[in-house]
């Protein structure tokens, strides 16, 4: 191998690795293979697109291109004008030497390469067309990179309109998300009341399903100076500070949604501008003498019974009346303790994605541990639980022990579930006298330690 065709190799190499876009990669293996074999024209053809080098080159020939697509490998034609006399396109084209390889991927062929000449018959031989199966090679590689990208690109489009990942086995909310999914077809403002921490906020975006901009704010947490500006937005010079146009929330979601939390801490003032722009579809940034038509839909939310709120006349029941036409309750974590396994297992994939590191295992009397706990922080505190359990943690499974910074855990209830006092009393007393007190612990996914604190608690002998 020369050096000029090594540097070459080496160059279409980097272009495939390097190159963001396909074009930009095909383009540089057409290039280095008509400076080195001395053809006139290439063409890879893939996926219903042409791609030629020089540009503007002619169409290349539907009947070679055939033979190429259907060819068992590389080939050379030393005169196309005799061997496809029948061809127009070649006839047409001044065809005459020809080297082509179809570009395959196991048994399926992801498109052809072609090289030509145009009036030296037999211009390519052997040690043309060993280059263009190299090269060729690296045009299917390219071609295979692309194929994957536009999949990941469609799946995460499908990701997308699907909605957000809600993790859910509990009857309560499933029945909620399937709430959600059917909101999600209408046009209709929704009201989504849950403790801190349920997924208000994903629910909403389920609801919002992808269709336009999704504009998230939580109005407990704007000041009530602000707020009017925060919401209608400004123009330029309306108050000090104000020193360009700013556009508030309700343009920034126009043609989607906008997702406001905490809707039960809005001040009387901004629930009574609130009112009229649901009544009228136009708001007045602060400072402008005209008003803005916008199109958004509104999915609010609150962690305190907003309907409760309007009887004790602490909200507005008119605006009340605008916000809850769909109505969606989410229940609070320890209403629904067989929601927290797959939660777990959730969580601990995502850390593990984003630590790079292997994902961690929950034991069996760590699960029965977390279940029992009353998650006053909800799923998000859950999911903070498990983060700094398995950052401190020195081993891949995780134990009850790992879990101490939360509170106590309160007694078993009774219920479907299986106790884990009743669980380990019955393992205890199948294995005694015939097993160890550590060897106990290992079937039961517990650690010793774990155990042995708990002993005297429970009634366990330490025999």
């Amino acid at each position: 191998m020369t050096p000029d065709v090594r540097a070459r190799l080496l160059d279409a190499a980097r272009a495939v690795a390097s190159n963001g876009d396909l074009s930009g990669a095909l383009g540089s293996i057409l290039q280095s293979l008509l400076d080195l074999t001395g053809a006139e024209r290439g063409y890879i053809s893939a996926d219903g697109a042409t791609y030629a080098a020089p540009e503007g080159s002619p169409p290349p020939s539907r009947a070679l291109l055939d033979r190429a697509w259907s060819a068992p490998g590389p080939f050379l034609v030393a005169d196309a004008l005799e061997d496809f006399s029948a061809s127009e396109s070649i006839r047409g084209g001044r065809v005459r030497s020809v080297c082509a390889v179809p570009l395959r991927d196991g048994r399926e062929t992801l498109g052809v390469l072609c090289l030509d000449h145009s009036s030296e018959p037999g211009r390519f031989g052997p040690a043309d067309l060993e280059l263009l199966s190299g090269l060729g090679a690296l045009a299917g590689i390219a071609l295979r990179l692309a194929r994957k990208v536009a999949a990941q690109e469609r799946e995460l489009e499908r990701l997308k309109k699907a909605g957000p990942e809600i993790v859910a086995r509990a009857k309560s909310m499933r029945d909620a998300i399937d709430r959600a999914r059917r909101a999600a077809a209408v046009p209709f403002p929704a009201h989504i009341q849950g403790e801190s921490g349920t997924g208000k906020e994903l629910v909403a975006k389920l609801i919002h399903g992808g269709r336009g901009p999704f504009v998230a704010a939580n109005v407990a947490a704007i000041p009530d100076s602000l707020a009017e500006s925060e919401c209608f937005g400004h123009a330029r010079g309306s108050f000090t500070g104000a020193e360009r146009d700013r556009p508030g929330l309700f343009e920034q979601a126009h043609g989607g949604t906008l997702f406001l939390d905490e809707v039960e801490a809005m001040s009387p003032s901004l629930q009574e501008k609130l009112l009229r722009v649901l009544q009228d579809g136009q708001v007045r940034r602060i400072g402008e003498g005209r008003s803005r038509p916008v199109s958004v839909r509104i999915v609010s939310a609150s962690n305190q019974d907003l309907r409760a709120r309007a009887a004790a006349g602490q909200f507005r029941t008119d605006l009340l009346y605008r916000l809850d036409v769909v109505r969606i309750d989410l229940p609070p974590l320890r209403e629904r303790p067989e929601d927290i396994p797959p939660l777990c297992d959730h969580f601990l994939r995502g850390f593990a994605a984003a630590a790079g590191r292997s994902r961690p295992r929950l034991s069996i009397g760590a699960i029965e541990f977390l279940r029992r706990q009353p998650w006053p922080g909800n799923v998000r505190q859950l999911q903070n639980a498990l983060c700094q359990a398995a950052t401190m943690s020195r081993g891949p499974l995780l134990e009850p022990e790992d879990f101490g910074f939360l509170e106590s855990a309160p007694p078993p209830s009774d219920g479907p579930i299986v106790p884990v006092l009743e669980h380990i009393r019955r393992a205890v007393s199948a294995h005694a006298g015939r097993l160890t007190f550590a060897e106990i612990a290992r079937q039961l996914g517990v650690s010793r330690k774990f155990l042995w604190k708990r002993r005297k608690a429970w009634g366990i002998s330490a025999r």
